[in-house]
């Protein structure tokens, strides 16, 4: 599928991105406008937006506010339940539009498709699950100068040398990943751990000991143009980037 997402509005709360415990995690935007496509329309076509909590839950009813528009003509409100919004196009362009509040946080997308394109778009909003249990636990194998990173069921935490983290993790059945990094950039993941099928039914204690973990391998990966993904000006931003196999 092929269609261009754009950023209509986006305030972002004050302190994210610089601290490791809430990375930025939104994706980077193509704001290229849609391509003009043929005005003929077709026959009343259904198209679904599916939207899902940060965590991967199915968003609340009444979470996100969705628009349509069918072949270029007004804006029009779309119901949806549990996260998946419908509604009838002839086409042969559409867009949705869906915007999300938070506590510190709001933000809308457009999305511009043919039907060629496609008919079902899935996307995250900007809420977590409300379903969480708290995670918390000791960090072992983390040396001055480096951070833990944890994550679970979409949560996200740190912890230092003879510190704790804590993170709020989606109930259910998940997987651990855990990593060691410098506490300053670049980044680099050093060490890397995997736990898999952890209960995740209340509030629990995992302890996370990263002697348990493996070392992250350098491998070179060819870019662009016949140079290295380091030398690669395109692939800037992943200078110095480790790949962990599992």
């Amino acid at each position: 599928m092929s269609y261009k997402r754009v950023a209509a509005i986006a305030v972002w709360c004050l302190g994210c991105g610089s601290d490791p415990a809430s990375p930025d995690a939104r994706p980077v935007t193509d704001t290229a406008e849609a391509a003009d496509a043929p005005a003929d329309a077709g026959p009343p076509t259904s198209v679904t937006l599916t939207v899902f909590t940060t965590d991967g839950a199915p968003a609340a009813t009444g979470s996100d506010v969705v628009l349509i528009s069918d072949n270029g003509g007004p804006w029009t409100p779309v119901s949806g339940t549990d996260g998946v919004f419908t509604a009838t196009v002839v086409g042969p362009r559409y867009a949705f539009a869906r915007q999300c509040a938070d506590t510190e946080y709001t933000e809308a997308w457009i999305f511009h498709l043919t039907l060629v394109d496609g008919t079902a778009i899935r996307d995250v909003n900007c809420k977590r699950s409300p379903d969480t249990a708290t995670v918390t636990g000791a960090v072992a194998g983390v040396a001055e100068g480096q951070y833990g990173f944890i994550s679970i069921g979409g949560g996200f935490g740190t912890g230092r040398p003879g510190t704790n983290y804590s993170l709020k993790a989606r109930r259910g059945t998940g997987t651990l990943a855990a990593w060691v990094a410098p506490s300053a950039q670049p980044r680099i993941v050093q060490r890397f751990l995997i736990q898999r099928g952890i209960d995740i039914t209340g509030d629990r204690v995992i302890d996370v000991d990263f002697a348990a973990g493996v070392a992250a391998e350098d491998h070179a990966i060819a870019g662009a143009g016949g140079g290295s993904l380091e030398q690669s000006s395109s692939a800037c931003c992943l200078r110095g980037a480790r790949a962990v196999f599992f």
